[in-house]
């Protein structure tokens, strides 16, 4: 479940066709089918030692699906094209580290943020766990701000 957010962002930035980055971790794709039920028909659809299938969201019906290595990421990607109920995948990618200061160049400016704390979420070098080792989650409600 801590990975929800992140799944989330990766599906929002990557176009689900693009392979261009050298982070894409092999035979690993987030996928979402149209209702949680289709986990079965793809089941059904292949041998069992094909893939392994684990949830991400079941709300929203992402999964992570892995492919056994036997496969070429032209088979992987057909299988999935052939799926009708498979309504969006995206190769799933390694996470790059960064720094804790945001790189906004006017973040100097914002000492609200600094004052609230926000280099603390900022910083991926705590592994996304706060000091009482509770998982950061983040999430963004944004009708606009000036």
């Amino acid at each position: 479940m801590k990975n929800i957010a992140l799944v989330f962002l990766m599906l929002i930035s990557i176009n689900s066709r693009s392979f261009g980055s050298n982070s894409v971790i092999p035979h690993e794709y987030v996928i979402q089918f149209l209702k949680s039920e289709n986990t079965k028909q793809l089941i059904n659809s292949t041998n069992g030692n094909d893939f392994v299938l684990e949830e991400l969201n079941k709300v929203a019906h992402f999964y992570l699906i892995r492919f056994d290595i036997k496969f070429t990421i032209e088979e992987e990607l057909n299988f999935l094209k052939s799926k009708p109920y498979i309504i969006s995948y995206s190769p799933n990618k390694k996470l790059n580290a960064r720094g804790c200061k945001p790189n906004d160049p006017n973040y100097k400016d914002q000492w609200n943020f600094a004052y609230m704390g926000f280099e603390e979420v900022w910083c991926y070098n705590k592994g996304g766990i706060n000091e009482l080792g509770d998982t950061i989650a983040i999430g963004v409600i944004d009708f606009g701000f000036n």
